[in-house]
């Protein structure tokens, strides 16, 4: 799947799924198992599902650049959404949010 337009949700279920984005402050779920995302747009929040990876961009005041983000590695957890700050950093979002928490069900497909 790709995606251009700013502002989009999208969400996959399916196992091994592969998303490409250019668009700006997207929202992104991706529950499927082994599932793989790149942006060079920004990410408002992503979720991953087991064994998903991600690379998301971020401008660092000179260039842009890529942060690789991998379920299961550095706190990174299946289901939990999160955003990327403006330094490259991955932080969860607050449990306070309207962001909804996907379930473990959620995140296995396959």
């Amino acid at each position: 799947m790709a995606n251009a337009g700013d502002d989009s949700h999208i969400h996959t279920q399916g196992a091994g799924s592969r998303i490409t984005n250019s668009g700006d402050n997207v929202t992104l779920q991706i529950s499927g198992a082994d599932s793989v995302f790149c942006s060079s747009g920004s990410v408002q929040q992503f979720t991953l599902g087991v064994g998903g990876c991600a690379a998301l961009s971020y401008h660092d005041g000179k260039r842009l650049r890529f942060v690789t983000v991998y379920e299961g590695e550095n706190g990174i957890v299946a289901g939990v959404p999160y955003r990327l700050t403006e330094h490259g950093k991955i932080e969860p979002l607050a449990d306070n949010t309207e962001n909804q928490r996907l379930t473990p069900a959620d995140c296995v497909n396959g």
